[in-house]
């Protein structure tokens, strides 16, 4: 069975078993009114195959497939009134020709998001919800990563975030690293 640390930086470190497959849930409590996105970002580590930021040993080494990635809002005040929260679009900044992360949203499990020749480096994908989410209460949402892949094609590190910028909520398209430094303000870069 795969096991999650969640480390110092809010990432979460996936070790353990390698299934061919696997699905990752992950809950998120937060205050957050007007979500408009949730941000992926797949992240490198030493541990991982070619560093990540997958877990697949052999044949895509460093690599995942993210077939489908859901979504649901529970209001902290009403958790039977849990809903299923409808995805617009999705973007990344980087995938393998043919692989975008809106095949990670397509309801097909054959499909999915990779990064195939950008392993070894962090990247980000960007989830834009249809209607916007969050209560005054507080609302928990629950991420369902589905990764129907072969060849233990899982993701290895990752951390999430909402997002609530006004629409349309896309990825930078900028390496990690530069999105890093740009939120540094000029005169201390």
């Amino acid at each position: 069975r795969a096991t999650m640390t969640v480390l110092e930086d809010g990432s979460v470190l996936v070790t353990g078993d390698k299934p061919n497959n696997d699905t990752y849930e992950v809950e998120l409590p937060t205050d957050l009114r007007g979500i408009t996105a949730l941000r992926l970002e797949v992240l490198p580590h030493p541990s991982l195959p070619d560093g990540g930021p997958g877990r697949a040993p052999l044949f895509s080494v460093g690599d995942f497939l993210l077939s489908e990635l859901e979504v649901t809002a529970v209001p902290a005040d009403d958790p039977k009134a849990a809903r299923r929260v409808p995805i617009a679009d999705a973007s990344q900044d980087y995938a393998e020709k043919g692989r975008p992360a809106t095949l990670a949203i397509d309801g097909i499990n054959d499909t999915g998001w990779t990064i195939k020749g950008g392993t070894g480096r962090a990247h980000a994908a960007v989830f834009e919800f249809k209607e916007d989410v969050g209560g005054d209460r507080g609302t928990r949402l629950v991420v369902t990563l589905r990764q129907d892949g072969i060849h233990q094609m899982t993701i290895g590190r990752f951390r999430l975030s909402a997002a609530t910028d006004p629409r349309p909520v896309k990825a930078s398209g900028l390496p990690a690293e530069v999105e890093e430094a740009l939120l540094v303000p000029a005169g201390q870069r």
